[in-house]
């Protein structure tokens, strides 16, 4: 390493303090973008989900969304999910159903086509 002088790390010093100003820069703009792009996007999941208005004091119409936070978003989702599980249990219960009222229907039919009395395959008697 070779040596330098006073005047060679002061402005080496400047330098790396510039680049360290820098990057401090855009590592806050790349921060507040985030933050920009976070409250738009629960701003936007909020209306998807239904989130009601916001009451102010003195008004009593009001055309600005309560915006959820992400606990009540996953919530809200949450319960989607749940409700689509209960749908799809709900539309296989209805199918076995609707195969149930079919072979029974069928069995139904074979009863009301068989004979009364039906002769016996084969007679134990010549």
């Amino acid at each position: 390493m070779k040596q330098q002088t006073k005047e060679q790390l002061i402005a080496e010093n400047a330098a790396l303090k510039a680049k360290v100003a820098g990057l401090e820069a855009r590592i806050a703009a790349i921060r507040s973008e985030e933050t920009d792009n976070d409250e738009t996007l629960r701003l936007n999941l909020s209306n998807a989900l239904g989130s009601g208005f916001v009451k102010k004091q003195y008004s009593y119409d009001s055309n600005e969304r309560y915006v959820y936070n992400w606990y009540e978003i996953f919530r809200e989702v949450g319960k989607l999910l749940e409700r689509k599980k209960q749908t799809d249990l709900e539309s296989v219960v209805a199918d076995l159903r609707e195969r149930q009222d079919q072979l029974f229907s069928q069995w139904r039919k074979w009863q009301q086509d068989r004979p009364v009395n039906p002769e016996p395959p084969f007679s134990s008697h010549p």
